[in-house]
């Protein structure tokens, strides 16, 4: 399955939902990415996506000292996507993580290679102040610190009302 997603010159890209790698077009494929400046822009790398992971799962580990896995499935909206009503402050906090990342103007958030310095329960970014990296950088922690002010309830793993 695939999701077109539009850049800022407005080409088609292709990507794959269950690997998140950018693809061509079905009858342009090739081994290559889409173009250098999506390439660039959205990191088509395993290794490089899970390095962008593990930055937000730094993140969330820094500001509350629980592992990502533990967020990831919570609720109606922690974890890539999201639906419905939130469940609880945790869930909110989920909630305002995607609309970030989606006013980002970054082509595929998910996978921008942001980078930030962690010490003790706080984080600050490293990369140059505007970048779309920035950016995503932000969301990470304003995420990280929104979840410091909500209480985690291990029931809600795995729970969305809403969703049926």
């Amino acid at each position: 399955d695939f999701r077109v997603n539009k850049n800022k010159n407005g080409s088609e890209i292709y990507v794959d939902l269950y690997s998140t790698h950018c693809v061509c077009k079905p009858e342009r494929c090739s081994d290559r990415p889409v173009s250098s400046a999506v390439a660039r822009s959205a990191v088509t790398r395993d290794s490089s996506r899970k390095r962008d992971l593990l930055n937000l799962a730094t993140t969330i580990h820094a500001y509350t000292g629980r592992s990502a896995l533990d967020y990831n499935g919570y609720g109606c909206f922690c974890g890539l996507g999201g639906s419905g009503t939130p469940v609880d402050a945790v869930d909110r906090c989920c909630q305002a993580h995607d609309l970030c990342y989606h006013s980002t103007s970054c082509l595929i958030p998910h996978l921008s290679p942001e980078k930030e310095h962690c010490s003790g329960n706080s984080c600050t970014c490293t990369d140059p102040a505007g970048t779309c990296n920035y950016q995503v950088c932000h969301c990470d922690i304003t995420f990280g610190a929104c979840l410091t002010h909500a209480t985690y309830v291990p029931a809600h793993k795995g729970y969305c009302p809403s969703h049926g």
